[in-house]
């Protein structure tokens, strides 16, 4: 799941993003640490692998979490120190009956097939399993 995600992010901000968190390895491994697979959805193959994904937030929990602590431990205290505040920039408070869908994608081989459709139905589901308004998935 933590490639995925940091497939994700890096499709959304690009060079932006990898400048911030440096070499895919390593931040494979921050991701591994602080993805929290209760809030995200991710479309597999028959042996398992991922090849699809989509986030979201309620006012309970986020698809990523993690704080400077956990951005020291991969990258060291003088890096987390202007690491997290440019990270920070990413997160939004939300009210207690909201879900904010957090980032979609799709691996480029399964594009066109529907996978990206099924993930953004099943958030959808996920929202009505919730006390969230539906309507604002619209």
């Amino acid at each position: 799941m933590a490639r995925l995600y940091r497939h994700s992010f890096s499709a959304k901000l690009g060079r932006i993003l990898g400048h911030i968190l440096g070499p895919d390895a390593r931040a494979v491994a921050f991701f591994a640490q602080i993805t929290n697979p209760e809030f995200a959805l991710i479309a597999r193959d028959t042996d398992g692998t991922g090849f699809g994904i989509a986030g979201f937030k309620t006012s309970n929990g986020a698809r990523t979490g993690g704080g400077m602590r956990d951005i020291a431990r991969h990258y060291g205290w003088l890096n987390a120190l202007w690491k997290r505040p440019l990270l920070g920039l990413l997160e939004r408070e939300l009210g207690p009956d909201t879900l904010l869908m957090d980032g979609i994608w799709v691996d480029a081989a399964a594009r066109g097939s529907g996978v990206g459709t099924a993930l953004l139905d099943a958030v959808k589901k996920e929202a009505r399993a919730r006390p969230c308004p539906v309507s604002a998935l619209m």
